[in-house]
């Protein structure tokens, strides 16, 4: 049996953006918040919005490798209500949900919370893009790799602009 490390590791060696399935466990869910047997650095929470499973387990899963903790939520209310009861240092919502609008997570984020939305339809991203200026897009299919590296790059502008 493979480890999911293996199998990101390997997806990571491509080239070319690369959409997968995990069909690993699922993470512990404990009211709608996904916690690892790992320990994480609370002072790196990420929420995920993302309603299909298979897009989210790998998403959290290697934002995890990466040193992040990770809040999920599969609805715009679910994701609304993290907003107001977690302290997060970045978000990653998907537009499309079977229940809600991404749209709502992305405009109710605080302004000093970098947003990265990804988007099977780039036009969907542009407005939001104009009118928040801590948002940027990653296409579907999307990189993992380019996600994290993204996220990161966002993390060190907010830290250059807090600590000049």
């Amino acid at each position: 049996v493979r480890s999911i490390t293996a199998d990101i590791a390997a997806i990571c060696m491509r080239k070319r953006p690369v959409l997968f399935s995990y069909t690993g466990p699922p993470p512990v869910s404990i009211a709608g918040v996904a916690t690892s047997m790992m320990a994480k650095d609370s002072a790196r929470l990420v929420m995920v919005v993302e309603d299909d499973l298979s897009v989210r387990r790998p998403l959290v899963k290697f934002l995890e490798m990466h040193g992040f903790s990770v809040v999920t939520a599969e609805t715009s209310d679910e994701g609304l209500d993290l907003l107001r009861k977690q302290k997060l240092v970045a978000a990653v919502v998907d537009l499309r949900l079977r229940r809600g609008s991404g749209r709502d997570v992305v405009v109710s984020t605080p302004a000093d919370v970098p947003v990265i939305i990804f988007s099977g339809v780039p036009s969907e991203s542009a407005e939001l893009e104009r009118l928040r200026a801590r948002t940027r897009l990653i296409e579907k299919p999307y990189s993992l790799v380019l996600l994290v590296e993204t996220l990161e790059a966002m993390l060190s502008e907010s830290s250059q602009n807090l600590h000049p």
